[in-house]
Formats: C-alpha cells, sequence, structure tokens
C-alpha cells in the first residue's frame, strides 16, 4: 500500500507510472467488501486518483516539477506547492472512505467511470475553493460593497470555477449531477413589467450563475441574445463566455496579490491590512454579482462611451439589495453550516 505520507517520493517517479487505469468490477467489490487484495487496488486508486488530479489541477510535464504551474481554474490556489498540498488532502480524504468501507457506496456506474465520479471537475474545484478559503482566506465575504454590511462565507461553490468547456450553446452552464452544493444567484424582478437595464445588467452579469428556477429565465436569455452585440459569424454566447473568462482570471489575479501581500508583510499595520481586505472584500464581491468591467459592458451592449458603461454599472450596483434580496440570507446560513 502506498500511503498519502509518501507523496513527494512518488512524485518524482510520476513520469515512470503515469499510465491508463482502469478498475474491473471485481476490485470495486473487493474495495468495498474489504475482502483480500483490497489494499492492492487502495494502492491502485491511489495512484490513478493522484495522475487524474494531477493532470485537472496542474500544467506542465508530470516527471518535471520545474515544468508545472495551476491550471487557470485552480489559480485560487495560489502555486504550485499549494496544488500538490490540495491534491494530497483530496485523495486522502478519499482513502479515508475507502478504509471505512464507505468509498463507493453511492456508486452505481460502470467501472470505467469509477475515477470521474471520485473526482469530477466541478467538485474538485469546489474543494480547490474550499481549501483556499481555509488557507488564504479567498471566497465570498461579502455582497454589498460596504464592508461594514458584509455577511461571510468560507468558500464559493464550483460554479465560480465555471470553464468554457461547462458552457453549452445556450449561454448556460451544463448542470452535472456531480455538482455539490451552489450559491444560487436568483434576480429578483417581476417579468410582467419587462427587462429593464438594471435587470439586463443583473443577467448580463450573473448569466453563468444564474439559478435553473430563475423567474423569467428564457425571457432574460432572449433579452440578452438580442442585446448582445457580435460579430455576425459569433455566438453571441461565445462571446459573453470569453468576456467572463477575461474577467474572472484579471479579478482572481487581482484577489492573489492581495493575499500575497498579506501573507508576505506578517508585521503589516492593522491599518493597512484592512485597507487591502477592504480591496479584497470588493473584488470578492465583483467576482460573484459584477465581473465585468465597463470595457466588457461597453463592447457588449455596443454603447457609445466607457463614461456610458459606467454609469450602467453604477446604477446596477446601487441596485444590488433590490435585486438580490436573498442571497445575503443565503450566505448567512452557508456560514452558519460551515
Amino acid at each position: 500500500m502506498l500511503p498519502v505520507s509518501g507523496y513527494a517520493v512518488f512524485a518524482e517517479a510520476k513520469g515512470l507510472v503515469y499510465r491508463e487505469m482502469s478498475f474491473t468490477l471485481e476490485d470495486l467489490d473487493r474495495l468495498s467488501s474489504q475482502s483480500p487484495g483490497w489494499l492492492d487496488v487502495r494502492a491502485r486508486l491511489w495512484v490513478a486518483l493522484d495522475e487524474r488530479l494531477h493532470g485537472m489541477v496542474l500544467n506542465g510535464v508530470p516527471a518535471d516539477s520545474a515544468s508545472w504551474s495551476l491550471r487557470p481554474r485552480f489559480n485560487v490556489l495560489l502555486d504550485v506547492e499549494r496544488g500538490q498540498d490540495f491534491i494530497c488532502e483530496f485523495i486522502s480524504g478519499l482513502l479515508k472512505k475507502a478504509d471505512k468501507g464507505s468509498l463507493l457506496l453511492d456508486f452505481k456506474g460502470d467501472p470505467d467511470k469509477v475515477l470521474a465520479f471520485l473526482a469530477a471537475p466541478d467538485l474538485v474545484a469546489k474543494r480547490a475553493l474550499d481549501h483556499a478559503a481555509r488557507h488564504t482566506r479567498v471566497g465570498m465575504v461579502g455582497m454589498p460593497r460596504d464592508k461594514a454590511r458584509a455577511p461571510r462565507i468560507t468558500s464559493i461553490d464550483s460554479r465560480e470555477g465555471a470553464s468554457e468547456d461547462l458552457v453549452d450553446r445556450s449561454g448556460r452552464e451544463v448542470t452535472d449531477a456531480s455538482v455539490v452544493g451552489r450559491i444560487p444567484i436568483e434576480i429578483e424582478w417581476d417579468p410582467d413589467n419587462g427587462v429593464d437595464a438594471r435587470v439586463r445588467m443583473a443577467a448580463l452579469q450573473c448569466w453563468l450563475r444564474l439559478d435553473d428556477a430563475q423567474i423569467g429565465l428564457e425571457l432574460l436569455r432572449r433579452d440578452l441574445k438580442d442585446a448582445i452585440r457580435h460579430e455576425p459569424d459569433v455566438d453571441p454566447w461565445d462571446h459573453l463566455g470569453m468576456h467572463h473568462a477575461r474577467a474572472r482570471v484579471r479579478l482572481l489575479d487581482a484577489i492573489e496579490k492581495i493575499g500575497r501581500t498579506i501573507h508576505e508583510t506578517p508585521g503589516m499595520h492593522e491599518r493597512t491590512r484592512a485597507g487591502h481586505d477592504g480591496r479584497r472584500v470588493s473584488l470578492e464581491v465583483d467576482l460573484l454579482l459584477c465581473p465585468l468591467d465597463r470595457e466588457s459592458i461597453q463592447d457588449l451592449l455596443e454603447l457609445p462611451s466607457s463614461q456610458a458603461a459606467y454609469k450602467q454599472l453604477s446604477r446596477y450596483r446601487k441596485s444590488f439589495p433590490e435585486l438580490f434580496p436573498g442571497l445575503q440570507a443565503h450566505l448567512q446560513g452557508q456560514e452558519v453550516q460551515a
């Protein structure tokens, strides 16, 4: 059996052991029942999970640690070392369940799907955000920009890590049954009153995170499709997704920079630290409710100037309490559960 504590040694040999690994129904039965030979299956599972997670979280050649870097979706982990810590922690949690015989209680699929069941991309992204929240305080810290009114939560769910491959041609994220937990973004509005500029801005900013039960979702979709300006040969949802992807990278980079500044300055004056924290709160709110900046809004809506985009964004921000009245209570409830 290869213990999780042997990760550092095993990592040096990744290039030698990386290969396609499969499991049979007998393997899974042996693991679940802990019958003779189950420890060998456990060790193989450790290797297979490490291979899968390494490729999911890190770029670079497996055998060359100098070439490793975090993939964009996992930038919240800040650096490769923390990425490796996260991988080790994730696998350790799964193997603890294996040792209790409970790892595969809910697995009903074919044996070749077991790795996808245990380490689905959205689930891994959610766990990475939880890991980052515990170690760097990166996560949703509040809804209003006013720090004093900000509710607190320990992490942003996996939807915040959505990548382009999770967005279908209708511009909505593909729903995966493996997703555990989600911060539901729901716009408070009356479809009978039509889509005004504030509601359109809310839909534009939160489209990839809107709750499936959003009132008037189809009306919002039609309105956005008509509102988004794009080249004739470009799909409007692809155009919107591109802007959201760029915004996410920009905001996560800024949040990471603040985290590094605080981490690398242990003697920082409390007032200075509070200023950094306040800025981070604003960025985290933007990551959830207002990721698109004025340049993106000007391009997407084909507005005449950056100032026109700024005015729309300003009115939208002032409307947060009216547009998202249920979000603050949800976040506070998540904090209590955490």
